[in-house]
C-alpha cells in the first residue's frame, strides 16, 4: 500500500514503511542491509543490457528524518537487464529483469558475508569512478598511494582532477571548498585539505556543484554554482590534525662562485588543528626549498637550488557557525635574502640601422626584504541578509644592492658601462573592505561593495657609474616618497522577471589618487651635489573609472544557460605636475564593453561552453608621464601622454566529456584574446649623438630610448586537446595535452612599425603510477617546437623540452627512498650560445622509528651532477637573450623530523 503527501510543496511517496522523494528517473534502486535496514551508501550498482554496461554508486538521500541509499537510472532498455549490486562485507546481489519490468522503485536487500568480513580484503577490480547527475565519485581504493601520503598525491591520479600551485581543479573549474564527510573542517582553505588529509583514511572523493553560500543565503537560486569536493573518510574524525617538526643541515661539496663551501640549514613547523567549527594553524619555515615551506610536496617544474634564504611564519584562527557567523584572524612575517650572480648574452636581429649587435653583461645582486602582516575577516548572516567585512595591514622593508658590467658591440662600435646601485625602501599598506548582500521580495537581489586602500612608501638610493664610457658616467643620489589612495565600489541589482529570465544592472567605480615625489642630486662633477632637474619630480595623479553594465540571463532548464551583457566605461585621468615643470594634463577615455556567456549540458557527463568578455586595460601612470628618465644614460625612458586606452576581449570555446565506465575524461578547447589600441614598446637606437629637443636632452651614441605608442591589434590564439585516463590493468593514470598556439605582438623599432609572429606546437605527457603501495613513479614530459618571426630580418626556430621524473618508495614499513631527475633541452637555429642541455638529480633515503613511525631520519644529495648554473633563453621582439644564473651546486644534507 502506498500513498502520497505534500511537504513544503514537494510530493513525498510513502510505502513499505519508507518515505521516498519523487524522482524523474525511469528506475530508482534502493540498497539496504537485509536485517538492520541500514542504507548502504556507496554500494556498487552494475546494469548490463545487451552490449551496454552502466556503473553507479548509491548516494545518501533524506526525506524528513528518513535516510536511504539510492541510485537513479534514466536509460530505457530494449533487451533484458542484468542487475548486480555489491558492497564490501556483503554477499553480492544479482537478478535478471525483462526490459518492461525494469522500471519504478527496486529494493535490494544485501546480506552480510562473514567470509568477506573476516578476510578484510577487497578482491577483484575496483570501479575507479562513477557519475550520478552532476556528482562524480572516485573510489580511493582503486588508486594506490604510499603510506603517509597526503590528499594531493591521490588527487593527481584521479581523471579530470588537477592540482596546480596549491589549488584544485575539476574539469578546468576551480574547487572552491573541500568538505570532509560533509562537514566544513577547512572552510574555504583548499590548501589545508591538501596538507592535512592522509590518503590512508580516505574512502572516496566526490566532486559536484553546489549553491554559492551567499546566493543560497539570500535565495538566489539562479546564480552560478560552485564546484566543491567532499572527501569521505573511514574513521569519521571529530578533529583533523597535522603536527610536524623537522630540521635539516648540510654543506655544499664543491666551492661556489665565491670560492666557498656553503653551509645550509632548513627548519619547518606545521601545526594544524581542524574541527567542523574551528581551524587553527601555525606554519613556520626557514630555508630555501619553496615547495617544502608549504608542507605540500608536488612534482612540477624543477627549481635548482640557489643561494637563497627564506623565512616565513603564518598563523591563523578561523571560526565557523554554519554560514550565519564566520570570523578569522591571520598574522604573518616574511623575510628573505637572495644573492645572485648572472651572465647574459643578447643577440639582436639585423635592422636598417645595424647589421650586428651583441650585448653582454655580468651582474651581482643582493636583495633583502622583510614584511609584517595582520588581518582579519568577519561574516554575519541573518534571514536573507549577509554582511562581510575584512581588514588587513602590512609593513615592509626592502634593500637592494648590486653591480652590472655591460658591453655593447654594434658593428664596429664598442660601448661599456659599469653601474653600481643601492636602494632602500619601506612601505605601509592598509586595506578595509565591506560587502553586503540582500535578498528582497519577488525575486529581487541587491549587493553593495566598498574597498578602501591606502599605502605610503619611502625610498633612498644611489646610482653610480664612474668607470664606464665617459659619456655615460653618473653619480646620482635619489630620495623620494609617495602615497596612494584607492577607493573601489560596486552596486548591483538583479530581478527575476520570469521563471526563466533574470536581468541585472551593475555600477562599478574606481578612484585613485597618487602623489609621487623624488629629489635627485648629481655628485659626478660637484662633491657638494647639484640638483638634477631631469630626474627630480613632484606630481599628483587623480584617476577615476566608472562602469555601468546591463545583463540579461535566460535559463529555461538545467541544461541551458545564456547570458548577454552590454556596458560602458568612462575613465578620467588628471595629472598635476609641479616639478620639473608646472603642467596639468587632463585625459578622458570612453569604451563600450560587451559580454556573452553560453553553456549547454548535453548530459551530466557532456558539456559545451562559449564565453566572450571585453574589459578595459589600465594605463599606468609612468606610461602617461612625458618626462624623460635619464638615471641610466644608456637606457632612456619616457612615457606618452597621448596614449589611448586599450580594450581587451577574451573568448573561449570548451567541450568537456567524462566517460566513467572507462575512467576517462577529455576536453577540447579554443581560446584567445584580442586587444584594440594595444600599448606597444617603441625603441630607438642612436648610432650617433642626437639632440632630443622635446625633452631638452641629448642622447649619446649607443643609447636607446624606450617609450610607448598605440599599435594595431594584439592577437593571441590557442587550441588544445587534453585527456586523462586511468588504465585499470596497470593502475596508472595518464594525462596528455596537445596544443597549438599563435600570437601576433606589434612593436616599434627605430620609428618603424613591426609585428612579432609566433607559432608553436606543444605536447605534454604526465604519468602517475598507482599500482603499488610500496613504489610510486611519476613522469612529466613537455615539448614545444615553434617558429618566431620578427619583421623582415629576424626569424628563429626553436625546440624547448623538459622531462621531470620522480620515484618514491616505502618498503619494510619503516624505510623510504626518493629520487628526482630533471632534464632540460633547448635549441635555437640562430644563437648557438642559447643551446642548453642540463640534468639535475636529487636522491634521498630515510628510516622511520618508533611503534607509530613518528620519528624520521633522512639523508641525501642534491644536484648530484653539480650543474652549478641554470640557463634560460627568451625571444622578445627584436632580440634573443640567454641568461645564466649561478646555483648552489651539489650538497649533502641530513634531516630529522617528528610527526605528532
Amino acid at each position: 500500500m502506498t500513498f502520497s503527501l505534500s511537504a513544503r510543496g514537494q510530493e513525498v511517496i510513502v510505502g513499505a514503511g519508507m518515505m521516498r522523494a519523487p524522482s524523474t528517473a525511469r528506475t530508482v534502486i534502493y540498497v539496504q542491509d537485509s536485517l538492520t535496514k541500514e542504507p548502504l551508501v556507496g554500494a556498487t550498482v552494475r546494469i548490463a543490457s545487451g552490449k551496454d554496461t552502466l556503473a553507479y554508486a548509491t548516494v545518501k538521500n533524506m526525506v524528513f528524518t528518513i535516510t536511504s541509499a539510492r541510485c537513479e537510472c534514466f536509460r530505457r532498455f530494449r533487451h533484458p537487464v542484468e542487475l548486480t549490486v555489491s558492497f564490501m562485507g556483503y554477499k553480492p546481489f544479482s537478478k535478471r529483469y525483462e526490459a518492461k519490468d525494469f522500471v519504478g522503485n527496486i529494493d535490494v536487500n544485501l546480506a552480510e558475508d562473514e567470509r568477506q568480513i573476516a578476510a578484510v580484503e577487497v578482491r577483484g577490480d575496483r570501479i575507479a569512478m562513477i557519475i550520478r547527475g552532476d556528482t562524480t565519485v572516485y573510489d580511493a581504493a582503486a588508486f594506490k598511494t604510499l603510506p603517509g601520503d597526503r590528499l594531493g598525491e591521490l588527487l593527481k591520479q584521479l581523471p579530470g582532477i588537477e592540482v596546480r600551485d596549491g589549488s584544485i581543479f575539476a574539469n578546468g573549474a576551480e574547487i572552491k571548498r573541500v568538505y570532509v564527510d560533509g562537514q566544513t573542517f577547512f572552510g574555504d582553505d583548499t590548501k589545508a585539505a591538501l596538507r592535512d588529509l592522509t590518503t590512508a583514511d580516505i574512502k572516496d572523493v566526490k566532486v559536484y556543484d553546489e549553491d554559492n553560500p551567499v546566493a543560497k543565503r539570500i535565495g538566489d537560486t539562479r546564480a552560478p554554482k560552485d564546484k566543491v569536493m567532499d572527501v569521505t573518510t573511514k574513521s569519521k574524525p571529530k578533529i583533523i590534525k597535522n603536527i610536524m617538526l623537522a630540521a635539516s643541515g648540510g654543506v655544499s661539496t664543491q666551492t661556489d662562485y665565491n670560492g666557498k663551501h656553503t653551509a645550509r640549514h632548513d627548519e619547518r613547523t606545521v601545526v594544524s588543528l581542524n574541527t567542523p567549527r574551528n581551524s587553527m594553524s601555525l606554519m613556520a619555515y626557514n630555508g630555501s626549498n619553496a615547495a617544502r615551506r608549504t608542507g605540500i610536496e608536488v612534482l612540477s617544474d624543477y627549481t635548482p637550488p640557489s643561494p637563497f634564504r627564506y623565512t616565513e611564519v603564518q598563523a591563523g584562527y578561523d571560526y565557523r557557525r554554519g554560514d550565519s557567523l564566520k570570523y578569522n584572524v591571520n598574522v604573518g612575517f616574511i623575510s628573505g635574502q637572495e644573492e645572485t650572480e648572472q651572465l647574459s648574452l643578447t643577440d639582436y636581429f639585423p635592422t636598417e640601422v645595424y647589421e650586428i649587435r651583441r650585448m653582454e653583461s655580468q651582474s651581482n645582486a643582493l636583495t633583502k626584504n622583510n614584511t609584517y602582516e595582520l588581518g582579519g575577516m568577519f561574516t554575519h548572516a541573518r534571514g536573507r541578509h549577509m554582511l562581510q567585512t575584512r581588514i588587513k595591514g602590512s609593513y615592509g622593508t626592502q634593500s637592494n644592492s648590486g653591480t652590472n658590467c655591460m658591453t655593447d658591440r654594434t658593428d664596429e662600435n664598442l660601448i661599456s658601462q659599469l653601474r653600481r646601485t643601492r636602494s632602500d625602501r619601506d612601505s605601509k599598506k592598509l586595506e578595509w573592505a565591506f560587502d553586503y548582500n540582500q535578498g528582497m521580495k519577488n525575486g529581487a537581489f541587491l549587493n553593495a561593495l566598498l574597498d578602501l586602500n591606502y599605502s605610503k612608501n619611502y625610498n633612498d638610493g644611489w646610482e653610480i657609474d664612474t668607470l664606464g664610457t665617459t659619456s655615460f658616467r653618473t653619480n646620482l643620489r635619489n630620495h623620494g616618497d609617495g602615497s596612494v589612495w584607492n577607493v573601489q565600489g560596486q552596486f548591483g541589482f538583479s530581478k527575476d522577471i520570469s521563471k526563466v529570465s533574470t536581468i541585472r544592472l551593475n555600477y562599478e567605480f574606481d578612484y585613485r589618487n597618487e602623489r609621487s615625489k623624488q629629489r635627485s642630486v648629481d655628485f659626478l662633477n660637484d662633491p657638494l651635489g647639484v640638483l638634477d632637474l631631469l630626474n627630480t619630480y613632484d606630481y599628483t595623479v587623480n584617476a577615476s573609472h566608472n562602469t555601468l553594465t546591463f545583463n540579461y540571463t535566460f535559463q529555461p532548464n538545467r541544461k541551458v544557460r545564456f547570458e548577454a551583457g552590454i556596458g560602458g566605461n568612462a575613465t578620467v585621468a588628471n595629472r598635476d605636475e609641479r616639478l620639473p615643470h608646472d603642467v596639468y594634463t587632463p585625459r578622458t577615455f570612453w569604451s563600450v564593453i560587451p559580454s556573452l556567456d553560453f553553456s549547454y549540458n548535453f548530459t551530466p557527463q557532456k558539456s559545451l561552453s562559449l564565453r566572450a568578455q571585453s574589459r578595459v586595460d589600465d594605463i599606468s601612470l609612468e606610461q602617461l608621464r612625458g618626462v624623460i628618465d635619464t638615471r641610466n644614460p644608456l637606457l632612456l625612458r619616457v612615457g606618452n601622454p597621448d596614449l589611448k586606452q586599450p580594450l581587451k576581449t577574451d573568448f573561449s570555446l570548451v567541450y568537456n566529456q567524462q566517460i566513467a565506465e572507462r575512467s576517462f575524461n577529455w576536453a577540447a578547447r579554443f581560446d584567445g584574446s584580442h586587444t584594440l589600441h594595444y600599448i606597444a614598446d617603441k625603441t630607438t637606437y642612436f648610432t650617433e649623438e642626437t639632440p632630443l629637443p622635446e625633452y631638452d636632452y641629448t642622447a649619446q651614441r649607443g643609447a636607446t630610448l624606450s617609450t610607448f605608442d598605440n599599435a594595431g591589434g594584439y592577437l593571441n590564439l590557442n587550441a588544445s586537446l587534453s585527456m586523462s585516463k586511468q588504465f585499470k590493468a596497470v593502475r596508472t593514470t595518464i594525462r596528455s595535452k596537445l596544443e597549438y598556439g599563435y600570437s601576433q605582438v606589434p612593436f616599434f623599432l627605430n620609428g618603424v612599425a613591426r609585428t612579432t609572429d609566433q607559432h608553436y606546437m606543444g605536447l605534454t605527457l604526465h604519468l602517475i603510477g598507482g599500482f603499488s603501495s610500496h613504489v610510486t613513479p611519476e613522469i612529466r614530459c613537455t615539448a614545444r617546437i615553434g617558429e618566431f618571426a620578427s619583421g623582415p630580418y629576424g626569424k628563429s626556430r626553436y625546440l624547448d623540452a623538459q622531462i621531470n621524473g620522480s620515484l618514491r618508495s616505502r618498503f619494510a614499513e619503516k624505510y623510504e627512498a626518493k629520487a628526482i631527475v630533471f632534464y632540460s633541452l633547448y635549441r635555437n637555429d640562430v644563437s648557438k650560445q642559447a643551446a642548453r642541455d642540463a640534468v639535475y638529480c636529487n636522491v634521498e633515503i630515510g628510516r622511520k622509528f618508533g611503534a607509530k613511525n613518528r620519528l624520521g631520519m633522512l639523508t641525501g644529495v642534491v644536484d648530484i651532477f653539480n650543474q652549478g648554473e641554470n640557463r634560460r633563453t627568451q625571444v622578445v621582439n627584436d632580440y634573443i637573450s640567454t641568461s645564466q644564473t649561478s646555483l648552489l651546486g651539489r650538497y649533502w644534507f641530513l634531516e630529522v623530523s617528528y610527526t605528532f
